[in-house]
């Protein structure tokens, strides 16, 4: 106990348990949440990494299926991309512009 009495100990416990209340109410993480956090085992980090990668894998064939089909966007009819070209012509050789 290096001279320090039991009384001195669990006073100096008390402090440091109301100030982790504090910060944890701040939403600021404590030395104890984080070896908490760490102690999770092995098959939950599993789980969670699987679980992760598999939402990302759908998302991702989501994306593959609607770009090989092109339904991703509507197609930009013929008529207003030569309405867009003429007009853009137009303005680029006015003067006034």
């Amino acid at each position: 106990m290096n001279g320090e009495s039991v009384d001195e100990l669990n006073r100096q416990r008390d402090m440091r348990n109301r100030e982790n209340v504090a910060l944890a109410n701040l939403r600021i993480r404590t030395s104890a949440d984080i070896f908490e956090a760490a102690e999770r085992d092995e098959e939950e980090q599993a789980g969670d990494l699987a679980s992760v990668l598999g939402a990302l894998d759908e998302e991702f064939a989501e994306k593959e299926r609607l770009s090989y089909g092109q339904e991703w966007c509507a197609p930009v009819p013929h008529e207003r991309k030569v309405k867009t070209g003429r007009d853009f012509y137009k303005a680029f050789h006015e003067t006034r512009t």
